[in-house]
């Protein structure tokens, strides 16, 4: 079989363990503190799920205000989005459901949508409940997981479970989607009212260029 690549986007505010989570699944290490990311950072890594091996290029992106404008230009091409808060952050559970609904204005094409609720080793100091999130991930149609990039919980189960995911996505990528429309639900309480609804078409056309690549 060929090899396969997909482009996965990390978002999330700054803060919330993505690079440290991004180099603990590529690199195998962990960095309990690390520079704030400028704009995005790269990384590469190789997942084989059967006879099947799936390169992730993954784009950890910057969380930092400053940096939010620069974001969009990543979205490109981009075949799935792990949108991360830290569950002893409210204010990041908030957040991120802004840079879910950001990437949903930007990205009509379909997307594998995991949200990541990482720091799970500090569960005692827990601000956002499991049910919580795990309710907003289903109503927008994404997949909730609670990681540890500290301990390593969870972090490989997490990235297996996207590529299967993907692989799937690619198999299945020939169905007829022409004049589906997605909508998410507006009238939940979990979604904060400065976040307005959205709504997004699927193209009714397959693009030429696709977020998998052949190698």
């Amino acid at each position: 079989m060929k090899n396969l690549s997909a482009k996965v986007l990390v978002l999330g505010d700054q803060g919330v363990g993505k690079t440290s989570l991004v180099m603990r699944y590529s690199r195998k290490i962990f960095v309990e503190t690390s520079t704030p990311t400028i704009g995005a950072a790269y990384f590469e890594a190789i997942e084989e799920v059967g006879d099947q091996k799936l390169k992730l290029k993954i784009w950890d992106t910057a969380g930092q205000e400053r940096f939010k404008s620069m974001i969009p230009m990543y979205y490109r091409n981009s075949k799935a989005a792990l949108i991360v808060f830290d569950i002893t952050d409210s204010d990041s559970f908030v957040a991120a459901q802004k840079w879910a609904t950001e990437l949903h204005q930007h990205i009509e094409d379909k997307l594998i949508l995991f949200l990541i609720g990482n720091k799970s080793d500090l569960g005692r100091s827990r601000k956002v409940k499991q049910s919580e999130a795990n309710a907003y991930a289903e109503m927008i149609g994404g997949h909730f997981r609670e990681v540890s990039a500290y301990s390593n919980e969870g972090i490989s189960e997490m990235f297996l479970d996207l590529c299967v995911k993907l692989l799937h996505e690619k198999l299945n990528s020939r169905r007829n989607t022409i004049g589906q429309v997605t909508t998410w639900p507006t009238n939940d309480s979990l979604v904060s009212s400065q976040y307005p609804p959205i709504e997004f078409k699927e193209n009714e056309a397959e693009k030429n260029t696709c977020c998998f690549t052949f190698t």
